[in-house]
């Protein structure tokens, strides 16, 4: 009886480690998903930023504009 006893307080715990590391995996997820989502936004207005610089270089014409 001790013997099942013991098994079974293992599982119990057992499954509260691993429902704890799945809480930190979910955590971690979302935390590089929100990274993700920033970097891309970032990366979004950078090239936005650089696209509008050659465009208004491209509307220059020996020192002056069209």
């Amino acid at each position: 009886m001790s013997y099942l006893k013991a098994e079974l307080q293992w599982h119990k715990e057992t499954k509260q480690i691993l429902l704890q590391l799945q809480e930190r995996m979910y955590a971690v997820f979302n935390s590089l998903e929100d990274a993700l989502s920033q970097a891309t936004a970032r990366l979004h207005e950078s090239e936005r930023q650089y696209l509008d610089l050659w465009q208004s270089e491209s509307g220059k014409v020996e020192g002056g504009y069209f």
